[in-house]
């Protein structure tokens, strides 16, 4: 008689995900210690530094995508089915500190690092999760400062150093190191709001507001199409505003030097023939009515 199902493996082939699956691998249970430690210290009340241990854990689990078509000779597709939890231990230290003329400067240091970080991976028509390991390094500095009165000014930026090592690319040969998704290695946000009354119970504000981000990858494959030029986006914003703060009148424009970047995209080639783009807003502009209940400014 015919068995129903003959699958052979090639135990030539190496997949970083580790062994090939047997059949206890159905069934699964995933456990971990999630703890979070920090220290601070205030030499007044104006400063505040700080220095922080998390531990966390994303759960495993099983992947099986019904787009993929089934081959039993395909060794990553079978070993993708089930993957483990991702565990991050991340360090931190900082400071916050208020200076003069109503000004506070937050900055932080920190180091994450990801055992078997749970990555996206592609190989021929094969798509699975992977588990890697992957670490991130970063600065960041916020500025807030209110020089005068009705005037509020922000500005943040971030440095990020990141890397997956061991991306298996979808020609199932090829193995690199990558960024993280989605993670520039600059960014930052600008913002200016000046408020002013007007007049009997009304008071106006004007505000901007800027965003940067350096370039990045959508996905950890960082396929060509994939990559993300740097982009800048600006927003303006008018209003009225009851002295209570219920009813706001507002006019805005978001996208104001009508940008053109992408929100998301994938390469799809491998099986479909096309990539997938998704564009972020154009230019739009509007106006805008709020009203808040029992609200007292």
């Amino acid at each position: 008689t015919q068995p129903d199902v003959l699958i052979i493996f090639n135990r030539n082939q190496i997949f970083p995900s580790g062994s090939l699956i047997t059949p206890a691998d159905a069934d699964k249970i995933f456990d971990g210690i999630t703890a979070r430690a920090e220290l601070d210290y205030k030499p007044n009340d104006d400063v505040l530094f700080y220095a922080s241990y998390n531990r966390g854990s994303k759960s495993g689990g099983f992947t099986f995508s019904t787009g993929t078509p089934f081959d039993p000779n395909e060794v990553p597709f079978l070993n993708g089915i089930p993957y483990k939890p991702e565990v991050l231990t991340a360090y931190e230290i900082g400071s916050k500190a208020t200076l003069a003329g109503s000004t506070a400067v937050n900055a932080s240091a920190f180091y994450y690092d990801y055992k078997d970080y749970q990555a996206f991976a592609q190989v021929g028509v094969i798509q699975t999760v992977v588990n890697l390991n992957a670490h991130e390094l970063g600065v960041e500095l916020e500025v807030f400062s209110r020089p005068l009165r009705g005037l509020f000014l922000k500005l943040a930026t971030s440095w990020l150093d990141t890397r997956v090592r061991n991306v298996l690319l979808p020609d199932a040969v090829s193995v690199v190191d990558h960024d993280l998704p989605q993670a520039p290695r600059w960014s930052g946000n600008a913002e200016a709001r000046y408020e002013h009354g007007l007049w009997r119970e009304w008071s106006g504000s004007i505000q901007g507001d800027l965003l940067y981000s350096g370039p990045f990858c959508f996905t950890v494959l960082c396929a060509p199409v994939e990559r993300e030029r740097p982009y800048a986006v600006a927003n303006a914003h008018v209003g009225l505003t009851t002295l209570g703060g219920n009813l706001e009148l507002a006019v805005y424009v978001n996208n104001v030097t009508n940008r053109s970047y992408r929100q998301y995209a994938f390469d799809a080639s491998q099986f479909s023939g096309v990539s997938l783009g998704i564009f972020a807003r154009p230019r739009i502009w509007g106006f805008q009515t709020t009203y808040r209940f029992g609200a007292t400014r």
